[in-house]
């Protein structure tokens, strides 16, 4: 296995993965998709706008993610690629 992977690298080196979110975005779409990447070491923030303002929202220690290729991949698809970063 390469020890270099991308996964590898963001699980390593990654600090949070930062979601920008509208008000048109479901939370049961946010879960159903983290919860197949949940138990890992990567803390997920979600940025929140909506009309009344802004709010930056930390998930919990149960929401730690692993940074997988596919999750990154889902992520954008779902939201856009703009909306998801990862913080090293």
């Amino acid at each position: 296995e390469n020890v270099f992977s991308l996964a590898a690298v963001r699980e390593r080196f990654g600090k949070a993965l930062k979601l920008r979110m509208g008000q048109s975005a479901d939370a049961a779409q946010l879960k159903q998709i983290l919860s197949r990447y949940r138990n890992g070491v990567i803390p997920v923030t979600v940025m929140y706008q909506g009309p009344s303002g802004e709010a930056e929202i930390d998930l919990g220690e149960d929401w730690r993610v692993k940074p997988e290729d596919s999750l990154f991949s889902e992520l954008r698809d779902w939201l856009s690629p703009e909306g998801v970063s990862l913080k090293y």
